[in-house]
């Protein structure tokens, strides 16, 4: 494409050269390698597009003065409601949006599964019931960096027969073996070592709601994630090849391919986020030769532990430690660390909404943004930030962050129910308070049913399944927060 692509690699000719000869058919991807680090501008982009939609409005419908055909302003935040409204990295944008806005743009805010990190969580406590959680609040690109050492050997302690095709046993008992290896998992067989592993995950934030989903968001989910965001934060080129890490095509056995004609549609058919569409993760230090990540041999193990060592490489770059040894970074490594720390600061918030009325829908089952990190930290946040007398959150048993695996991964179907049902409740309950002056609902534990059955084959889902947001919840369903607590019911 030339000049008229959209995104290429910020990088010399020579550079690029050079590259190739070393690490042929690589990919770049923009939100990996812009170098802009593009999360710190989600607030202001959404804020930008909320003025956007004014100049449209206005350019479409807005009215004249006499043979004029210069457009007024007629169309404005004084006469127009506008919810920012969205799911996941757009729920955080929405929110960081909010919190932005000085000029009144945004009259409220709706928001499900938030992708969104708070800035200092200190002296917040949540509670899930009578039991305190351990770890809360922590940065999206911390948590994540956690899961990826720990949960594929977690998984293995998770009894669940719909989803063991998502990865080989033999790789999940590597990566166990290579922890204990390490002494970063107790026990001597691998059972042991998974229970523990499980326990790590739990104590550092995931609900035990989340067990039965821990092994398909790592086969589908983690890592990719890891390695785009830490990319993202810290502004690497793609020529930096982070934590010995690249983007390409992989045949069946693992290896490095050329990208097929085919993939001039990748614009249409990914994501942004490999492994999409063809595109996977390639460990280029893998004993032998670059490999598919989770067929590499890690060279500190000599297992075909799924990239062990790029994981503990990428978790030092936020603790800015060696993992294994606890000894502080030095040097290369310490310089990458500060990068990436200095971008996950950029895009965290504030936790001040101000007055608008705001409702933030998550579900409990979120095995990729735990609620300890995400809704519940930022709500508890809002709350101490003395931002949250219009704020509500509502907590859905049973839902996650992927409706569309309810369709499309065996298993999901029966454990599970959709949680975008509530998110537009929630919109519906914003619509009535903003036009009607009805009063939001408290926040509060709404109590799902799921569907049963067997993997893949659950009965249809009916009203009993998914019973509404209540206005007034039961004494044990509500959320509340005092003495610098949230208290979440069990």
């Amino acid at each position: 494409a030339g000049t008229a692509a959209l995104f290429k690699a910020n990088i010399t000719e020579a550079a690029r050269t050079a590259y190739n000869a070393l690490f042929p058919n690589r990919v770049a991807y923009k939100h990996a390698h812009s170098q802009q680090n593009p999360d710190k501008d989600w607030g202001k982009n959404t804020l930008q597009a909320v003025e956007f939609a004014f100049y449209i409005l206005n350019e479409q419908y807005g009215t004249t003065v006499g043979t004029s055909t210069a457009k007024l302003r007629s169309i404005s935040p004084s006469n127009t409601t506008v919810i920012a409204s969205s799911v996941s990295n757009g729920a955080g944008g929405a929110l960081l949006a909010a919190e932005q806005d000085t000029e009144g743009l945004i009259d409220a805010v709706v928001v499900a599964e938030p992708q969104v990190q708070p800035k200092a969580t200190t002296g917040l406590i949540i509670r899930r019931g009578t039991a305190t959680v351990p770890t809360i609040g922590k940065p999206l690109l911390d948590y994540f960096t956690y899961a990826n050492i720990y949960q594929p050997c977690a998984a293995l302690a998770v009894t669940n027969s719909a989803f063991a095709a998502s990865l080989p046993a033999a790789s999940m008992e590597a990566r166990c073996t290579a922890l204990g290896q390490k002494n970063l998992v107790a026990g001597t067989t691998t059972a042991e070592r998974a229970a523990d592993a499980l326990d790590k995950m739990r104590a550092y934030g995931w609900e035990a709601d989340t067990d039965i989903l821990q092994l398909t968001h790592y086969r589908f989910a983690v890592p990719s994630i890891v390695m785009t965001y830490a990319n993202a934060y810290g502004r690497f080129s793609v020529t930096d090849n982070l934590c010995g890490q690249s983007f390409a095509n992989t045949d069946a056995s693992g290896n490095v391919i050329a990208q097929p004609a085919t993939q001039a549609l990748l614009f249409g058919t990914g994501n942004g986020v490999p492994p999409s569409s063809g595109i996977n993760i390639v460990y280029n230090d893998s004993v032998g030769g670059p490999k598919l990540d989770r067929l590499s041999v890690s060279p500190s193990t000599g297992l075909a532990d799924m990239a062990l060592d790029a994981a503990l490489c990428m978790r030092s770059l936020v603790t800015g430690t060696d993992v294994v040894t606890g000894a502080a970074l030095t040097g290369d490594a310490l310089d990458k660390a500060r990068r990436v720390q200095a971008g996950i600061a950029e895009a965290q918030a504030n936790g001040n909404v101000g007055s608008r009325p705001t409702i933030i829908v998550a579900g409990r089952s979120d095995t990729l943004i735990p609620v300890n990190h995400g809704a519940r930290a930022y709500f508890g946040k809002l709350n101490v930030n003395n931002s949250a007398a219009n704020a509500r959150y509502i907590e859905v048993t049973n839902a996650n962050h992927f409706d569309a695996f309810l369709g499309s991964l065996p298993g999901y179907d029966a454990a599970l129910v959709p949680l975008h049902f509530y998110f537009n409740q929630a919109m519906d309950l914003m619509w009535s308070h903003l036009n009607n002056g009805t009063a939001l609902p408290g926040s509060q534990v709404v109590r799902t049913t799921p569907r049963g059955g067997s993997a893949g084959a659950a009965p249809a889902i009916t009203a009993a399944n998914v019973p509404a947001i209540a206005t007034t919840p039961a004494t044990g369903n509500a959320i509340t927060f005092a003495n610098n607590t949230l208290n979440v019911a069990d």
